[in-house]
């Protein structure tokens, strides 16, 4: 049941605190390696026993796979005193990694490794069980141990993981840049999504805009597991339209706060500034609070819980009546799908978002009640293609209405969105990619009935230190 890691993952920060936490086989079953003795110590269980350590390890083997490892570890325990296969020591040790006893953890894998040297997954834990002890020597020690064995190429590609998170391991700091520039195509760009104050007009304008993104990510670590962090992102859009400059928009939005993460959670507690502008004018600025936690229930399984608080102000005064506050709370679950190859770097991400809104606006017509759906499906493949899939039913119920003859009193719109898009590495760091959205706005006033189809191509660059 020692399996080699199933997945291929970019080397960051993130990556590096769980190789850290739970090592690098997060092994799921496989065929057996028992030796010998193995054999000769299950042979001389009697059914009765037989049936008792198999309740006992499947309820170990669950627990694990919740993440419960400080409950896992006692019953492997358990049953390693009276059933100690390669098996029973391996999950014993992974467990342990996992709960944060490493001493225990380097003692069973050592084990294990005294009665079949040529389990070369073993050695890959236990140089990472060393390395999170802080023991830099030991760990290159097994390394160089399992390169002068000459292993398969997927133990090679594990090796290649483990040595760059011994590289990054002394890291106290990560950055990453990305910056994007495209076209972008738009059946309606006076579609008003957000109500943005561009005039009284029915008119639809159709235009192509050149779209530019920059963005800045930077981590702090002030511990070795990297478990407590600071994090700063800072992040810039724009849309210049060659012939309808009024409908030119761009934002600024920057964030910082501090981040916790192990194995099971991630809390993040960012506060943050965002400026935005419309046609080459001030349109608003707004603080925020937006505190985030993950927590992975199942191996394969992710809860998200967020709430954000948003103070607007718009610069005009004439704009003064939409100044709001806004109360957002959302939940995604996400259900991972990981592919079965154990060299492979397919993976299948499902989500779905459900959120709940309040804007409380100093005029009723911009107050109002949201309520929204949003599933998702990412998809990676071998060839490093990405493809993300999303579709969102909005409902809002505004708590007044534009004062013009003929319109109910209390606005109330229904939204149905579609974006999908697709994501191609070009070479080291580049990538192009290319979407397509549909929006559909059925308002009960006139005014805000729109539907629009928005095209893009552009060309990215990431990189990170």
């Amino acid at each position: 049941m020692i399996k080699q890691a199933n997945r291929s993952c970019k080397h960051s920060y993130w990556v590096l605190s769980l190789l850290l936490t739970i090592g690098i086989s997060e092994a799921e079953s496989s065929s057996s390696l028992n030796d010998d003795r193995d054999r000769q110590i299950l042979e001389k269980l009697t059914p009765a026993q037989l049936q008792e350590f198999d309740a006992k390890l499947r309820e170990a083997m669950t627990l694990y796979y919740e993440n419960g490892f400080s409950h896992a570890t006692p019953l492997f325990q358990e049953i390693a005193i009276k059933v100690d296969t390669l098996d029973v020591l391996y999950w014993y040790g992974k467990s342990a990694l996992g709960s944060g006893a490493v001493e225990v953890a380097i003692t069973k894998f050592q084990e294990i490794l005294t009665r079949n040297p040529a389990l070369s997954i073993v050695r890959l834990d236990l140089a990472l069980a060393y390395l999170r002890q802080g023991n830099k020597e030991a760990a290159q020690e097994q390394l160089t141990t399992l390169k002068a064995s000459q292993p398969s190429e997927e133990i090679q590609s594990q090796l290649a993981m483990v040595e760059n998170a011994m590289n990054q391991s002394d890291k106290d700091l990560f950055v990453s840049l990305g910056a994007s520039i495209g076209l972008q195509s738009d059946s309606n760009i006076n579609a008003r999504a957000n109500d943005l104050p561009v005039g009284i007009s029915t008119e639809k304008v159709s235009g192509v805009g050149l779209s530019t993104t920059a963005n800045a990510n930077v981590v702090y670590s002030f511990d070795k597991s990297k478990n407590y962090l600071w994090s700063g992102q800072l992040s810039h859009f724009n849309l210049n339209h060659q012939k309808s400059k009024p409908y030119d928009y761009s934002q600024v939005d920057i964030n910082t706060g501090p981040r916790y993460m192990d194995e099971s959670w991630r809390l993040d507690l960012p506060v943050g500034y965002v400026d935005r502008r419309y046609g080459h004018a001030e349109l608003s600025e707004s603080w925020y609070a937006a505190p985030t936690v993950t927590y992975k229930i199942q191996k394969d399984l992710d809860l998200t819980v967020a709430y954000r608080f948003e103070d607007e102000k718009f610069n005009d005064s004439a704009n003064a009546p939409q100044d709001n506050k806004t109360y957002t709370f959302s939940i995604k679950p996400s259900l991972l799908f990981p592919s079965e190859e154990s060299n492979s770097k397919q993976l299948m991400v499902a989500s779905l978002l459900g959120g709940v809104s309040h804007r409380d606006a100093e005029a009723n017509p911009f107050s109002y009640d949201e309520w929204n759906v949003t599933p998702s499906l990412f998809m990676r493949f071998d060839s490093d293609t990405e493809t993300l899939i999303q579709a969102q039913l909005q409902w809002k119920n505004y708590d007044g209405n534009i004062a013009l003859a003929g319109v109910p009193p209390n606005r109330e719109d229904r939204k149905l969105a579609f974006n999908a898009t697709l994501k191609q590495p070009l070479m080291d760091h580049f990538s192009a990619s290319l979407s397509y959205g549909y929006t559909d706005n059925n308002s009960n006033t006139a005014l805000y009935e729109y539907n629009k189809h928005v095209i893009g191509l552009s060309f990215g660059t990431d990189w990170n230190y």
